[in-house]
């Protein structure tokens, strides 16, 4: 009875072991071909609140482990039309390497964020990338209360005139 019991143990044995390395196995080439997969982020930056500048950049940053290709930048306006911004403003098509980011500049979308609904970024292999609509809000704030503006700070009292130098 005792040797029974002793082959039922190498069994299992055998069995864990197999399942152990059956489970790194899959474990090893999920994670693999979870980093191959392709990640774009797309949102939008301003120049900065004290600028007079008035910029706005679609920012792309691949967050992906291979190369992708921005062939177009679309745009939905309010009222459902679709407009492709000019490639020639942007120099697309673009590849971007893992982990790299491009700044492209859009005269277009610092003159008419109010109308935009929605901005994509579409790739080589027609996949549409939406921008962030946080990063969108935030710019449309910074264009209506601060870009443009010339901002006049209080006198701290310990400035000196320049017209009592003279």
């Amino acid at each position: 009875m005792s040797q029974d019991c002793k082959m039922n143990w190498e069994a299992f044995a055998a069995i864990s072991t197999f399942l152990a390395v059956l489970t790194a196995f899959f474990i090893h080439f999920f994670q693999y071909f979870s980093q191959k997969k392709t990640r774009l982020k797309i949102y939008l930056v301003t120049k900065g609140r004290c600028s007079e500048d008035k910029k706005i950049y679609i920012v792309a940053s691949n967050l992906g482990m291979i190369p992708e290709t921005i062939t177009r930048v679309l745009l939905k306006n309010k009222n459902g039309k679709v407009i492709e911004l000019s490639s020639q403003d942007f120099d697309l098509p673009k590849t971007l390497r893992p982990h790299e980011v491009i700044h492209l500049d859009s005269p277009y979308i610092a003159h008419n964020l109010d109308n935009v609904e929605e901005i994509f970024a579409e790739d080589s292999k027609g996949k549409r990338w939406s921008c962030e609509q946080e990063s969108v809000k935030h710019s449309r704030k910074i264009l209506k209360h601060f870009i443009g503006k010339r901002l006049h700070f209080p006198s701290m009292g310990d400035e000196t005139d320049e017209n009592k130098l003279n």
